[in-house]
């Protein structure tokens, strides 16, 4: 938790922040998140006036997840620092160093996937 946001919901504010409002469905998938937790969390970003929910223009059956105004200028200020943070962690790696943790990610992802015999 940071300044009160888990990792979810600043994950959640980045992804709309970058990409633009998007389709809940499509934001669970995106971060990794159950349907049951991506509505809890945007319930709760909702509930603090951070995102707002709307009908999808063409998909009756689909709900929009977008920035608040407010959302919007909090996304603003804090993920721009944080992210700065994150990057001077990484300049800090060689460039073999960088491709090799890279690497790893990758791995680690690929055996995250559903697959046969895993938990």
């Amino acid at each position: 938790m940071c300044d009160g946001l888990s990792y979810q919901r600043l994950s959640l504010l980045q992804a709309l922040h970058c990409g633009g409002p998007a389709i809940m469905r499509d934001l669970g998938t995106q971060l990794g998140l159950s349907p049951r937790n991506m509505t809890a969390i945007v319930d709760g970003l909702e509930a603090t006036g951070l995102v707002a929910r709307r009908p999808h223009p063409t998909d009756r059956r689909a709900t929009l997840v977008e920035l608040s105004p407010s959302g919007a200028m909090e996304a603003e200020r804090d993920l721009g620092p944080r992210l700065d943070a994150i990057a001077a962690l990484f300049a800090e790696l060689t460039p073999a160093e960088r491709a090799q943790f890279s690497a790893i990610l990758a791995r680690l992802t690929e055996a995250m996937q559903p697959g046969e015999d895993r938990c």
